[in-house]
């Protein structure tokens, strides 16, 4: 290690050559960069600006409602930890409105780099992360059951019940293939491994008024080489008054553009079938006649096919 370094050398190699800090201690024998920084105070040689981004943090909002949403998230797919004094923060999938809905709700308050992620489902898997601030240490550890704050009060268990949905759920409408379609069902599933969780939903809705039940899908052990390390549990519902009810409630609390979609869906059809139920009943009572246009369809007394939208 040089001891008699002269500080036009020292200023030749950080401003000249434009070298590192490290890459100066190596060149000078010194064991680390420390070293060379030392020296360079004591020549009061100045340092390069940094070309690191200073992102931007904010502290959390402390809205109750936001809270409970992103608690809701935390314990579906979002991933969080201490990362020293911060919060980090990452989610994988291979859906765009995953990520959408992952920027709507941090975007606010962090800076949150997305990029390809190695070794997903698909080739076209994202993974987005983000430092928060530390007022976000909430989120740092993934709960076993809903806070009681939460089940205390309707609206925070809807915010927290959306989070939990955007991650987990499913809203679908069912064509039956034996009616070629006109024969449809709607379902809410709710499955995961979080059995706890579940349970604390399942009665919350039960309370709600909602006729949901909670069973057991499919036990932990090897199906067809695919090892499943847990019980998974699944919360459903197929009376569509109370799935459509649900899916008013969530709308307005969802960040999950696809989620959404399908619940607007899902209420499109139910309005679509309370028409037709109308109307079905302000038929009935009449006598069906053979149709002279299609004979093997019938029609009302009145004119009216059940089959086609129109008038004979």
């Amino acid at each position: 290690m040089k001891t008699n370094i002269q500080e036009e050398e020292l200023r030749k190699l950080y401003w000249e050559k434009n070298l590192s800090t490290l890459q100066i201690s190596k060149i000078l024998g010194f064991r680390s960069k420390s070293s060379v920084l030392n020296h360079m105070m004591k020549f009061g040689i100045p340092r390069r600006p940094s070309d690191k981004k200073n992102y931007f943090r904010k502290p959390f909002s402390g809205n109750l409602d936001e809270k409970a949403y992103l608690l809701g998230l935390r314990t579906g797919d979002l991933f969080a930890k201490k990362h020293f004094n911060l919060i980090l923060i990452s989610m994988t999938s291979p859906k765009a409105a995953q990520m959408k809905m992952f920027n709507e709700a941090f975007g606010g308050y962090a800076h949150i780099t997305e990029r390809e992620a190695k070794g997903g489902f698909t080739e076209t898997t994202r993974r987005a992360d983000s430092l928060l601030h530390p007022s976000f240490e909430f989120l740092a550890e993934k709960n076993s059951s809903i806070p009681f704050w939460i089940l205390q009060n309707n609206q925070l268990f809807y915010f927290f019940l959306a989070g939990y949905c955007d991650a987990e759920a499913s809203w679908i409408v069912t064509e039956h293939k034996r009616y070629k379609g006109r024969w449809k069902d709607l379902v809410f599933s709710l499955g995961t491994c979080d059995k706890n969780i579940l349970e604390q939903i399942n009665q919350k809705l039960r309370d709600l008024g909602f006729n949901s039940h909670l069973y057991l899908v499919r036990r932990k052990g090897i199906y067809n080489t695919r090892v499943c390390n847990f019980d998974l549990y699944r919360v459903m519902m197929s009376n569509h008054e109370d799935i459509v009810r649900l899916a008013k409630i969530l709308l307005s609390f969802s960040k999950h553009d696809d989620k959404k979609k399908a619940m607007i869906k899902v209420i499109n059809y139910r309005n679509g079938a309370i028409k037709k139920l109308l109307l079905k009943r302000q038929n009935s009572g009449t006598v069906k006649i053979q149709c002279i246009h299609c004979n093997h369809k019938k029609v009302w007394r009145n004119g009216f096919s059940k089959y086609k939208n129109k008038k004979y």
